[in-house]
Parts: C-alpha cells; sequence; structure tokens
C-alpha cells in the first residue's frame, strides 16, 4: 500500500478509537461521572471496529512508520473534536462518530496496485493468529494499568487524553522508523513477530516505575523543571507531554518495532481484536480484584501494579503458541526460547506498590480509604484543611469546604420547581444523582411528601463509599436505585422530579494560604436530557465546564457565589418554563441562548494554564449568556450583561494572599448590577451578587466606587444589612466617623440584639469621645459577639474605654491564643 493511503488509514483509525471515548453525560445518570464498564465497553468496541476494517480490507501490507503517524494525528483530532466544537450527545450519534471513520478506513484499505510492504507477510496460521489475540489482550491490559496513574497527573480531561495518546503512537512512528532496518531482516522479524506484545507489556514496567518516583514530595516539581515548567503549567501541553514520554517510551518502541516487523494487516488486526478482548476482560478483573482498604494499608493493599504482570503474564502466553507455531512452520528456536524468558521475567518482576495522589501539592494527601475499580479510584481523604472529601481519580464527588453552602443552595433552587405541595398529595418521587451526605439528605427531605430515591454510576460500590467517609453507623434516607432502574423510571415518567450534582475537576495546586481551587470539569454533552411527561429536571455544571460550546435548554438557572464560581443548570421536562423573573419564591431563569463553535477552542487552551482556561470558559458561557437575554429581551438581561463584564475582566493572577486579591472589577459592570438589584426585586442572584460587589469593593478599598453606587441602593431596599455594613466600613476607613455612628445607629434600632453592631458603635463613641461609648461596649460583651478578631477587638475597645471588663476578657482570650503580646499589655491582663 502506498505511503499516502497508509498515512489515509492511521488517520481513519485513530478517529475511531478516539470517538470511541466515551464523552461525559449521554444521559441522566452519567452526568456525575462515568461508569467503567460502559466506558470500556464503548473502547472496546472501537478497538473491534479497527480489528474489523483491517481485517476485511484488501491490502495485507502496510508501511508502519505512515501509518503510525496517521493514527497519531487520528487519535489527536478526534479527542479534540469531541472537547471542542463538536459533542456527541446521544448513543446513537456515538455510534454514528465511530462507524463513519470505519468507513472511510474502508475506503482506504480497499484494492491499490502496489504492494509496498516489510518484505512479505509471514503466514502465523491459526494458532499463531491466536497467539497474536492473546498478546494484544496481554498489551491492552498492561497499557491500560499504566495509563490510569499517568492519567492521575492531568486534569482528567479528554484534551489529556488527546496528547497522551498522540506522544504514544508518536513514539511507535518513531519507534518503527528507529528499529525497523534492524527487524525487517527475516531471522530477526519472526522472534520479533512473537515476543513484541510481551515486549510492550514488560516495558509498561519502566513507566511504571518512573510513575513511582513521584510519590516523593517534591520529585515532580523537579522533573518539571528539567523541562523548563512548574506546577502552575497543570494541564498544559507541555506539562502532558513532559510526563507522557518517559512514560510510554519503552512499550512504544517496542510496539513500534513490532509494526516494523509485522506489516501484515492481518497481523495489526488480531492484535487489535486482542486488545478489545483485554479491555473488556480488565473490566471483569478489576471487579474481582476491587477491595477496600483503610489508612496505611491504602497504598500496599490496592496493588495498582498487578495488571501489568498479569498482562505479560497473557501476553507471554500468547508469545509462545506464536512462537511456537513459527517454529512448527519454519524451525528455529529464538522465538519460542524468547517467549519462556519473557514469561519468566512477568513472573519474577513485581511492579512495586504505588498510590499517586496529587503529587504537585505542596504535602502528602492524607488518604484514609482508597479502592481501586473499573470506575476508578475512589479515595476518602482529608484536605490541608482538615475537611473529608470523596474522590473519583482525583475529582470530587462531595462539596468542598468553600462550596457547601453553595451545594445546598442549588439542591434547594431545583426543589423549588416542584412548587408547594402537602403530605395529603401523597409522596413525590425524587431522584438524586450523585453522591449522597447527610447535609444534602437533609434539604432533600426537608419538604413533606418527598420520596427520596438515589443512583449514581458508581452504583455497586456506592454502600462502600458512604460507609467510608460517613462511618458505618450513617444511615442516609432515600432508596438506592441502580442506574438502570432509575433509566427506565425516568423513560415512564415516575418522577416527579430528578437532580444531577455538578461534576468537578481535580484539585491545583495551591497559589496562596487561602487557595483550594479545582480545575475544569470535562465538557458535558447535555443533549440527552429530555423527560417525558410532568417530570421536572435540573442538571447542575461547573461554570467552567466549557458549556459555552455545547447545547443548553431554552432556560437555565444561574448561582454565582462570591462573584467566582458560577454553576449553571441546564433545565429539562416541566422545569424548562421557569420564569425569568423572580416569581413563587424562585430565583429568575436566564435565557440558554446559541452555542457558538468560535466559543470551544480546545487547542488554544491546552497552551494556558488550568485557571486561565477556566476563566476562559467562564467568559464564553457567560457572554453566550448575555447575547441570549438580549436577544430575548428578559428581565435578567441586565444581570447577564453584568455578569459577562465581570467574568470577561478575569485574568490569571500572580500568587494571591486572599481570594478577593484573585477577582479582577470591570467598572463597566457595575451599573447593569446595580439596575438588576433594582428591576429584580428580592431575586437571590440579583443580591448575593451586589452584595459580593460591596464586599470586594471595600477589600479592595476602592470606596470612591462604593460611595458612588452603594447608598442609592441601600435606601431602596432599606434595611440591606450587606450594604449597610459596607457603606460603615467605607466610612471608617475614610475617618468619616459621623457618618458611620450613624447608619450604625440607624441599623441598631432595627438589630438591638446585633452584637457586631453594638461593638461598632462603641468603638466609634470612642473615638468620637462620646460618653455613651463605655455602655455600648458592655452591651456588646453581654450578647458576646461570635468569634476572635471581634472579641479582640472589644477586649482593646473596652480598655480603651477604661473599663475593668477589659481584664477578664483579655485573659480569656490570652487561653486560646498566649501568643498574642498587645493583650498582654492591657493593664493587669495575663494567665495567674
Amino acid at each position: 500500500m502506498p505511503a499516502s493511503r497508509s498515512l489515509g488509514l492511521g488517520a481513519a483509525l485513530g478517529l475511531v478509537l478516539a470517538f470511541g471515548r466515551l464523552p461525559l453525560g449521554l444521559d441522566w445518570v452519567r452526568l456525575a461521572a462515568v461508569d467503567g464498564p460502559g466506558a470500556a465497553a464503548v473502547r472496546a468496541g472501537a478497538l473491534a471496529l479497527v480489528a474489523l476494517a483491517l481485517g476485511i480490507s484488501r491490502q495485507r501490507c502496510l508501511v508502519p512508520t505512515p501509518w503510525c503517524v496517521g493514527m497519531a494525528f487520528g487519535l489527536a483530532l478526534g479527542l479534540l473534536i469531541l472537547d471542542g466544537p463538536v459533542a456527541v450527545e446521544s448513543p446513537l450519534a456515538l455510534g454514528a462518530a465511530v462507524l463513519a471513520p470505519a468507513a472511510l478506513a474502508l475506503w482506504f484499505g480497499r484494492n491499490w496496485r502496489r504492494e509496498d510492504g516489510a518484505g512479505g507477510a509471514i503466514d502465523l496460521g491459526a494458532l499463531g493468529t491466536a497467539g497474536l489475540v492473546l498478546g494484544g489482550a496481554g498489551a491492552a491490559v498492561a497499557l491500560d494499568t499504566l495509563a490510569r496513574p499517568l492519567a492521575g497527573l492531568g486534569l482528567g480531561l479528554p484534551t489529556d487524553d488527546a496528547v497522551s495518546a498522540t506522544v504514544l503512537v508518536a513514539l511507535v512512528a518513531l519507534g518503527s522508523v528507529a528499529f525497523g532496518p534492524l527487524v525487517r531482516g527475516y531471522r530477526i522479524r519472526g522472534p520479533m513477530l512473537a515476543l513484541g506484545p510481551a515486549l510492550v507489556a514488560l516495558g509498561t514496567l519502566v513507566g511504571w516505575w518512573f510513575l513511582g518516583r513521584f510519590e516523593v514530595p517534591g520529585s515532580l516539581a523537579r522533573q518539571l523543571t528539567v523541562f523548563g515548567l512548574s506546577t502552575v503549567d497543570h494541564g498544559t501541553l507541555a506539562w502532558n507531554a513532559a510526563l507522557a514520554a518517559p512514560v510510554w517510551v519503552a512499550p512504544a518502541f517496542a510496539l513500534g518495532a513490532w509494526c516494523a516487523a509485522a506489516g501484515d494487516r492481518r497481523h495489526l488486526a488480531a492484535l487489535a481484536a486482542g486488545g478489545a478482548l483485554g479491555l473488556v476482560g480488565l473490566v471483569w478483573l478489576r471487579e474481582g480484584w476491587a477491595t477496600p482498604f483503610a489508612g496505611d494499608l491504602a497504598r500496599e493493599g490496592l496493588e495498582r501494579g498487578r495488571g501489568l504482570r498479569f498482562g505479560a503474564l497473557v501476553a507471554g502466553a500468547g508469545a509462545l503458541l506464536v512462537g511456537f507455531e513459527g517454529w512448527r512452520r519454519r524451525g528455529g528456536l529464538a522465538a519460542p526460547l524468547g517467549a519462556l524468558a519473557t514469561v519468566v521475567a512477568a513472573l519474577v518482576l513485581r511492579p512495586g506498590a504505588q498510590l499517586l495522589l496529587s503529587p504537585w501539592q505542596e504535602t502528602p494527601v492524607d488518604v484514609e480509604w482508597a479502592l481501586e475499580t473499573s470506575d476508578g479510584l475512589f479515595t476518602v481523604e482529608r484536605t490541608r484543611f482538615g475537611e473529608r472529601i470523596a474522590t473519583l481519580d482525583r475529582r470530587w464527588l462531595t462539596p468542598g469546604p468553600g462550596d457547601r453552602v453553595g451545594d445546598l443552595e442549588r439542591l434547594g433552587t431545583a426543589l423549588s420547581t416542584l412548587g408547594t405541595f402537602g403530605l395529603d398529595q401523597g409522596p413525590t418521587r425524587v431522584l438524586f444523582v450523585g453522591l449522597l451526605t447527610p447535609e444534602r439528605a437533609a434539604v432533600l427531605t426537608a419538604r413533606p411528601g418527598v420520596q427520596l430515591e438515589r443512583t449514581a454510576p458508581w452504583y455497586p460500590f456506592d454502600h462502600w463509599l458512604e460507609g467510608a467517609l460517613l462511618g458505618p453507623e450513617t444511615v442516609l434516607p432515600g432508596r438506592r436505585v441502580s442506574p438502570e432502574q432509575a433509566r427506565a423510571d425516568l423513560e415512564a415518567g415516575r418522577y416527579a422530579l430528578v437532580i444531577a450534582a455538578p461534576a468537578k475537576g481535580v484539585e491545583l495546586a495551591p497559589r496562596g494560604m487561602f487557595d483550594q481551587g479545582l480545575g475544569p470539569a470535562p465538557r458535558p454533552a447535555t443533549g440527552g436530557l429530555g423527560l417525558p411527561g410532568a417530570t421536572a429536571g435540573v442538571a447542575w455544571f461547573d461554570g467552567a465546564a466549557g458549556l459555552a460550546g455545547r447545547g443548553l435548554s431554552a432556560r437555565v438557572a444561574v448561582q454565582v457565589r462570591g462573584l467566582e464560581d458560577p454553576h449553571v443548570a441546564a433545565l429539562a421536562g416541566v422545569a424548562e418554563h421557569w420564569p425569568t423573573d423572580a416569581k413563587e419564591g424562585r430565583r429568575a431563569a436566564f435565557a440558554g441562548g446559541e452555542r457558538r463553535w468560535v466559543d470551544a477552542a480546545p487547542i488554544g487552551a491546552l497552551l494556558r494554564p488550568a485557571r486561565a482556561r477556566m476563566d476562559g470558559e467562564r467568559a464564553a458561557l457567560f457572554a453566550r449568556l448575555a447575547r441570549g437575554a438580549e436577544r430575548e429581551a428578559t428581565p435578567t438581561a441586565p444581570l447577564a450583561a453584568g455578569l459577562a463584564l465581570h467574568f470577561g475582566a478575569q485574568r490569571l493572577s500572580a500568587t494571591w494572599a486572599s481570594p478577593a486579591e484573585a477577582i479582577e472589577l470591570d467598572d463597566r459592570s457595575f451599573a447593569p448590577l446595580a439596575r438588576a438589584a433594582r428591576e429584580l426585586g428580592n431575586d437571590p442572584l440579583a443580591e448575593q451578587t451586589i452584595e459580593a460587589l460591596a464586599a470586594l469593593l471595600v477589600e479592595k478599598q476602592r470606596f470612591e466606587d462604593v460611595l458612588a453606587h452603594l447608598p442609592a441602593l441601600a435606601e431602596s431596599r432599606s434595611p440591606w444589612l450587606a450594604l449597610e455594613l459596607a457603606l460603615i466600613d467605607t466610612y471608617r476607613a475614610l475617618l468619616a466617623d459621623d457618618a458611620a455612628l450613624e447608619r450604625v445607629t440607624k441599623l441598631l434600632d432595627l438589630r438591638p440584639g446585633d452584637a457586631d453592631l453594638w461593638l461598632q458603635r462603641g468603638e466609634l463613641e470612642l473615638a468620637l469621645d462620646v460618653p455613651e461609648a463605655a455602655g455600648s461596649l458592655r452591651r456588646a460583651l453581654e450578647l458576646d459577639p461570635e468569634g476572635y478578631a471581634r472579641r479582640r477587638r472589644l477586649a482593646v475597645a473596652l480598655a480603651g474605654a477604661g473599663q475593668p471588663e477589659a481584664e477578664d476578657l483579655a485573659r480569656d482570650l490570652l487561653r486560646e491564643n498566649p501568643f498574642d503580646n498587645e493583650l498582654r499589655e492591657l493593664g493587669r491582663a495575663g494567665p495567674r
């Protein structure tokens, strides 16, 4: 076959393998994650199509290097397309996407006048072909076992897969060039044909050893320094390539040498067919190996590398079959003896135990529990702030410390689609997709009449995960249902509401003391969210998950907390009629708008760090929502416009000391956000947005902007506590204590039991030499303000007013912090 045909055939087959990666979210129960057996079945089906296309091709010989180069190109292009402008959003579309390039491969493999091969094909016979199938199965098991921890070093996105797969196949092409002249000789070609898959499996041990080095703190950073990178470059093209190349080099070179020796499409078809069988068999093996381990046993007990040994043994057995068939047909003991040596090596060599968890973190991850399954690696661990979380392949399944309030708010917003109902109306079935926690369960079951059910893609292991996270004695409400049963009940319209929790990204390296950022979640496929009858559906997504280039419902719900962590919900079924103004106690909906392919630029995103990529995704999403709101002239148009300006202004900042310092502000967003706060009434999103803006303006000391935009808003809905407090802080910072005292006094008439307001009044009166200062401070002491910082301020103020209570309060505070020298100086304060 000419080189151009080999190049085209490889590219088409690369597209088949790329499109065989199951996108996230083909239906409601796969929105949180993709179940491992389903994903493996699709990938195995793609490999089977590759084997079929090669097997029925009329050409026997392939030029190895162009074929491998074409496959690398097809893999990269396919995965980038799926993660960019094209969304495979239904099983039918997925099947069409896989079959179309397979048909193209058949066209490239049709009969051609020339047959440029590797010097003639070697006939292996039935036994040798079976040995190649067995070798392909073993190599696939070993390669997939190695791919798991390597994938855990990226962001868990299809773009990471694209880079890793491209590097692998490019190294295969390089290996075919480097070793082709050596293995094409007849004496070496036969043994290499037999031993190649086994050498591929044994080569994965080299990559495993390389990854194991990263368990030592700081070793990953040193490896990145060799390529001029740092942890800031997490998820970029350079990051993925720098880590993938050393891991894949040994098995890829072995596979390249084998491809150069084979050159026969029947041999390649047999190897691909074996790879498909290996992926299916590995699911069964991982299910059988799945055993949870806790504490110090997690690392040693998991034995994640057992797939390497098993794959090498299977591939070695296949090499024995091929070698025996070659000896029977042509004589020579090199192949069978070499195959026997690979089997012995697989029995003797033992890959070291490994539990590679976010090695870019400054300190090792405190893992309490781990479970390896076909769905991925589950862990229960503690963050550096002491919070317990559950993860799947390094992606968080539970809300982090900074998102717990927002998570419960999202659930409450979804429940509001049910309207008002009572116990006399009978049970109302609600399906929750995700990992249930006690906090989530409390919100979901707070309303009378709710009959909660729950499911997840990891359903077979859900009880283990919940037990490890919450303790075996914790009993959560709601009946567990399998994904299959949940799908059937959804199609039959038996649920009143289905809620899908948002998928999250991996934890990024911290860039400041208070930073605990998560990377972008995979782009969801949102086209399969239709619901029948009177069922309502609310599917929440991370605002940085690339929704700008995906199909959304006509109406979407939006949540933005602190102007930095937006979420968007696609509304299905009855929920599609969500009002665009704040009626019936619900937040206003936004217009979904039209997606634009130009908004999805995965290739450009690969060149940017994860945080910069997320800023771009959020900006593109809210620009889309603003266009939709403007076109439909919805009441949410000013709010959408203001948020679009705000997220469009975000830039990757230098290392910051506080989260507020990382948030950029666009002066043009102030006017539309203020207008939205006035026009949308009591809409919670408009309120939270303007309150977050007020807090940011004060923290950034932009006091002129506070005085320019907030007084009128505060008066429009008096008392608006958050805005009043921002104005008070502004007046105090500007030394306008009279104006600040006036506002504090006004608030105290409405909130006489607020200890913080009494403290502020006492401090202001003390600064203005008002005689009543001591009384205000004593009143604050009686009400006992919350928090060490407030009580410390009170102690200092009482001492300034000459009150004896300062000594006792300072003594109590010193018990909490004995190193506070200023408190020791307050008269006779100190431990006795």
